[in-house]
């Protein structure tokens, strides 16, 4: 398997994988809007991505994007270590919430 990672960009609003030996962009993934925070997950072919009052739920697998409305403004966005849940920061709180 190909060694890469993976960055933002802001216009258009995108999750970029980029090769780490040619740095070659290998695939975009559309957002919904412009993001905050991300993360990938080590574990499983998944991301999740802080859009500030929305997080998105990406398939890296299938490429395919799923929105989730927490309720409140999110910031960062972390996964376990084995990616069963992902955690995302309120901004206007200091409380942090577990998703599955």
């Amino acid at each position: 398997k190909q060694s890469s990672f993976w960055v933002l960009t802001a216009e258009p609003n995108q999750l970029v994988e980029v090769s780490l030996d040619r740095l070659e962009v290998l695939r975009r993934i559309a957002l919904p809007g412009p993001a905050v925070d991300f993360d990938v997950c080590v574990e499983q072919p998944r991301a999740v991505v802080s859009l500030g009052d929305r997080i998105a739920m990406v398939d890296l697998a299938a490429n395919r994007v799923t929105e989730l409305d927490p309720g409140a403004a999110m910031t960062l966005c972390r996964f376990r270590k084995d990616g069963r849940q992902f955690l995302a920061a309120h901004r206007d709180e200091n409380r942090i919430t577990a998703f599955d």
